[in-house]
């Protein structure tokens, strides 16, 4: 099952399985009428979540970072077209989304021995 794919590139490997949270709620608008009925109106679907990246290898890493970049270099705001798996659904969904990494890139090398991974956040646009 592949987790996490980027331009045909699977970095589902490196992923701290447990910390994988990546979900397709509903963004709603809701309001109460005259007889203080709540009313909920479904406006859109959303992917979003995050999950930790571990990489032993900098050539790896820094294979993962080039990808995202010309990734990102496809896109006029930057975003990311990916395929995820959805916990809630269990299924996979192809979106495009936002990449967000905490630490922020402290590039040249992430790793179990200096910061135990990376978190990275995605949010669907």
């Amino acid at each position: 099952m592949n987790l996490f794919v980027v331009s045909n590139k699977d970095f589902t490997q490196h992923i701290k399985v447990p910390s994988y949270k990546v979900n397709r709620a509903d963004d709603y608008e809701e309001w109460k009428d005259v007889s203080k009925v709540r009313h909920r109106e479904i406006t859109r679907t959303k992917v979003s979540g995050s999950f930790t990246l571990i990489y032993d290898d900098v050539t790896e890493l820094d294979d993962f970072f080039d990808t995202i970049e010309a990734a990102k270099a496809l896109h006029p705001s930057g975003a990311v077209e990916m395929t995820v798996y959805l916990n809630n659904l269990h299924t996979t969904a192809t979106i495009t989304a936002t990449i967000k990494y905490t630490p922020a890139n402290e590039r040249p090398y992430f790793g179990r021995e200096k910061v135990s991974g990376f978190e990275v956040s995605i949010e669907e646009l």
